[in-house]
């Protein structure tokens, strides 16, 4: 009782500082988001030479770091969220699980070293914070995994938001998710938005934080990132309308919520 009291205190707290942030801070964009850019580019054309956008991972970090885009965690390496339970760090946010005795359940950061041992060599929890370039590396190399995974009949803007929602919430839920919108009229599987985005399994049942779920989370998640944040990215680094057209991302945008 005392533990769930205080993940609801902690919740409330992280809110109040959301809204006060967010009631003086006039940014567009995170202060240091230019000193990482470069970087986020560069990555991408290397392990996905044929991805378009890159700028859809600047959207997607500073979906994870920023409470606010003046929050000192916003597109900061050294962004951590740690509870008794869990730790996320970087960029990315990283993610490592803890039983209750303090021994690691599950270490994301050491299966992806398993998956490319070569490329994440260098990257440890005890350097994790002060390597933004692995930090990045190990983001692309994951979201990477999940893209190629789906399959090639997910296109465009849809095929991005399956890979977003394999990114927060894994693969297991969405493959369910997909089955049961094949099984439904007027539902295609290989459609995210208005179609398999709707279609709710078991993980929309059980209350995470307050009173969202973990399908809560994942659809605010794919939503904020591609609808919300991707569009001033590619506004900003790239001719806007060029892209988005290639991408059919207007067509979706026209859907409205």
């Amino acid at each position: 009782m005392l533990r769930k009291l205080f993940f609801i205190v902690l919740i409330i707290m992280f809110f109040i500082i959301d809204i006060s942030h967010a009631s003086i801070c006039k940014r567009k964009f995170p202060k240091d988001v230019d000193i990482y850019i470069p970087m986020i580019e560069s990555i991408v054309y290397k392990y996905m030479p044929n991805f378009k956008p890159w700028q859809y991972f600047p959207a997607l970090i500073e979906h994870e770091t920023c409470i606010t885009l003046c929050s000192k965690r916003c597109f900061n390496p050294k962004a951590r969220l740690k509870t008794r339970r869990e730790e996320g760090g970087g960029l990315g946010q990283i993610t490592r699980v803890f039983r209750k005795n303090g021994m690691v359940k599950w270490d994301m950061l050491a299966t992806l070293k398993r998956w490319y041992p070569k490329e994440l060599s260098g990257l440890t929890w005890d350097n994790l914070y002060d390597r933004p370039d692995l930090q990045i590396k190990a983001l692309v190399l994951l979201w990477r995994r999940n893209y190629n995974m789906l399959p090639k009949t997910i296109k465009g803007i849809d095929r991005i938001a399956f890979a977003d929602s394999m990114y927060n919430g894994g693969y297991y839920w969405l493959r369910i998710e997909r089955s049961i919108c094949k099984l439904r009229k007027n539902c295609d599987p290989n459609k995210w938005f208005g179609n398999v985005e709707k279609i709710k399994s078991r993980r929309a049942r059980q209350k995470l934080y307050g009173n969202r779920t973990a399908w809560d989370i994942n659809r605010h998640h794919v939503r904020d990132v591609i609808k919300i944040r991707l569009p001033k990215y590619l506004e900003r680094y790239r001719d806007v309308k060029q892209l988005l057209n290639e991408l059919g991302y207007e067509s979706y945008s026209q859907q409205g919520d």
